[in-house]
């Protein structure tokens, strides 16, 4: 994981003479593979892989474990915090590593400057967890150009329109209100209406069965999409049923007939 392109990778630094420490914060669910999701959370779980991981003579003897360092609790939102520890053999009767090399416990000497760089690993994969700015890894500085974005949901992928793009955001500063509020909405319109590739459109026939006409209602994001743009063809000058004919030829839209054919009955309430 310490390769991948999202993978946040701290200088290496020494603890005690000999003893290299090194932290590393690892890439949001969003941007790995299910595969690489699985493989890096291990058999216990996110929240019980994070931490050190002791390496003896580039083995590992420890893996996951905040070494009973004071204030180092398990914590989700550390999920992405791993920190790599390489002890030479010189150390086992500091570090107390046992016969079977299998566990470790640090120095007195070093564990406040351990428990330092904890914190601050911690904090940085705290804040890229929750998305917050100034915590971006330099892979992810990119991201802010990017105009599409993408989130692993069950049963699939959803892509979303970046709002943050600097193109974007000067075009809604530009248009003012209250056109940057219609822009927004169109946006929103086209996040519904973004075309499938090809493997996802496999994944989420399934969804429906088979079927060519979905008999269940949208999700709530996909309603307020096919309300914009009923609204937006009545604005045209065009009927309700001129406006529910397009619309039910629409690409992403014609999924949903069954609910589109009632959009002048809910107007009419």
């Amino acid at each position: 994981m310490a390769m991948h392109s999202g993978t946040f990778v701290l200088p290496r630094a020494y603890v005690g003479a000999d003893t290299t420490v090194q932290g590393f914060i690892l890439p949001r669910q969003s941007r790995l593979t299910d595969a690489e999701y699985k493989l890096h959370g291990r058999p216990g779980g996110w929240t019980a892989s994070q931490g050190f991981y002791v390496y003896r003579s580039r083995r590992l003897i420890l893996a996951g474990s905040w070494l009973g360092l004071p204030g180092l609790n398990r914590d989700p939102a550390c999920n992405l915090a791993r920190i790599r520890l390489d002890i030479p053999p010189s150390r086992d009767f500091e570090w107390k590593i046992d016969i079977r090399k299998s566990s470790a416990r640090p120095p007195a000497g070093i564990r406040n400057e351990l428990v330092r760089i904890a914190r601050d690993v911690r904090s940085r994969a705290r804040k890229i967890a929750l998305g917050k700015k100034g915590a971006r890894t330099p892979s992810e500085d990119f991201d802010e150009f990017q105009l599409w974005t993408e989130e692993r949901e069950l049963p699939g992928i959803r892509h979303s329109i970046n709002m943050s793009h600097p193109w974007i955001r000067t075009l809604l500063k530009e248009a003012g209100d209250p056109l940057a509020g219609k822009f927004r909405k169109l946006f929103k319109v086209l996040e519904q209406l973004a075309p499938l590739t090809s493997a996802e459109a496999i994944q989420n026939s399934s969804s429906f069965a088979g079927s060519a006409v979905s008999s269940k209602e949208p999700p709530q994001a996909m309603k307020e999409a096919i309300s914009y743009v009923f609204q937006a063809h009545l604005d045209m000058g065009m009927s309700v049923e001129q406006a529910r004919r397009i619309m039910i030829n629409m690409n992403k839209f014609c999924v949903w007939e069954k609910y589109i054919a009632t959009l002048g009955e809910l107007s009419d309430e």
